[in-house]
């Protein structure tokens, strides 16, 4: 975790939160493990990130609001396991992917367009996990 901390930004971040992100995905990092990807089997230390995004979403949706973006990953190699991806619109348009790294060769700018939803991910007790890991509750 010694490389440069990166977000994924889509349209104009206010600067303020481009911070709070930051600072957000810091303890994110610090909270994630095997336990709470969508694909355990396939997580590990070099990418942490791998199968979070559901999580990670939830997390910024209820500190910033805004909505949830999802995009199937059926039929892109590696990553057909996870199903779904997640990501978020900021209430004033932005869109942010805090767990976009988990992607190898720039994946990410290659997603089809998320579509939002209502409510959040079903991640069974994935979230609640990573919520306690997180320092929640």
């Amino acid at each position: 975790m010694g490389e440069e901390m990166k977000l994924w930004i889509k349209g104009d971040l206010r600067q303020e939160d481009y911070y709070k992100l930051l600072s957000l995905k810091k303890r994110i990092l610090n909270s994630i493990f095997s336990g709470t990807s969508t694909d355990s089997e396939n997580w590990s230390l070099m990418n942490p990130m791998y199968g979070q995004s559901a999580i990670v979403a939830i997390l910024v949706q209820r500190i910033f609001g805004g909505r949830i973006l999802k995009a199937s990953l059926a039929g892109i190699p590696g990553y057909e396991e996870m199903g779904d991806y997640y990501w978020n619109r900021l209430p004033y348009g932005a869109e942010v992917d805090l767990s976009a790294d988990q992607f190898k060769n720039d994946l990410r700018n290659s997603l089809p367009a998320g579509k939002e939803i209502s409510g959040e991910p079903d991640t069974g007790e994935k979230f609640e996990l990573f919520y306690l890991m997180w320092g929640g509750y």
